[in-house]
């Protein structure tokens, strides 16, 4: 809005300088009437001056040329702006995209990642780290659904979405119960978590996303399997 009034404002002073040189460049003509060196010194003064309908013409020329110039200059900020606004805030994958997508360092592993247990996680927002934070999940492979709850400093929340043991992702919602934790965070909101397993790190690693009415962004987050829900896994095993 601001835009399209310094816009429409410097149309009407271009307006004005255009309007205000045509009326200098038609006056003077009353000393024409007069003989000898004053009506001689206003013929003078006309050759070399702009009259008539050539000089309004070349007029509107530049007022053109300037106004197209700030018009383009305007596009050109304007989709820049909306360019760099997409970037920062671009929308994630669904999540049926997302996990069904090989990743390009996919390959097979000896061990499969979705283990049923507690976890732990952290999350990078406000530029530090959050965390660790444990939660319960629940693998089911006939579905390929995972469910769990947990806590972390937003309050109390569960999870549930989908994984894929061909391309090692999942796709998480984690929604908050409102009234509990944090009441300046938490106002019962969904947050996205869209993980990939890194084998170097031995955890799950991705972004989460939030996009409500009130505030939208996106940060790294980490999840791997507790140590002590391994070990007792790994005796169930035996």
């Amino acid at each position: 809005m601001h835009i399209v009034l310094r816009f429409i404002l410097i149309l009407i002073v271009l307006r004005s300088v255009i309007h205000c040189h045509d009326a200098h460049g038609g006056s003077g003509r009353g000393g024409g009437g007069h003989s000898g060196f004053g009506g001689g010194s206003y013929d003078s003064h006309n050759r070399h001056g702009c009259r008539g309908y050539h000089c309004g013409e070349g007029s509107g020329i530049i007022a053109v040329i300037i106004v197209g110039g700030i018009f383009a200059l305007i596009a050109v900020i304007f989709v820049i702006v909306l360019c760099y606004y997409r970037y920062k805030h671009k929308s994630f994958q669904s999540n049926s995209a997302f996990v069904n997508q090989a990743s390009a360092k996919s390959r097979m592993y000896d061990k499969d990642q979705f283990e049923t247990g507690v976890w732990s996680c952290r999350y990078y927002q406000y530029n530090k780290w959050h965390g660790p934070y444990h939660l319960s999940l629940s693998f089911d492979r006939l579905t390929s659904k995972v469910s769990g709850q947990g806590i972390d400093d937003g309050g109390i929340f569960n999870i549930d979405g989908v994984f894929s043991s061909q391309t090692h992702r999942m796709d998480l919602i984690k929604t908050y119960e409102q009234d509990t934790g944090n009441s300046n965070e938490n106002i019962g909101h969904p947050v996205t978590l869209q993980l990939t397993w890194n084998l170097d790190h031995n955890q799950f690693e991705g972004k989460w996303f939030v996009r409500t009415s009130n505030y939208r962004g996106e940060g790294k987050f980490e999840l791997k399997l507790d140590e002590f829900s391994e070990l007792l896994i790994d005796r169930l095993n035996d």
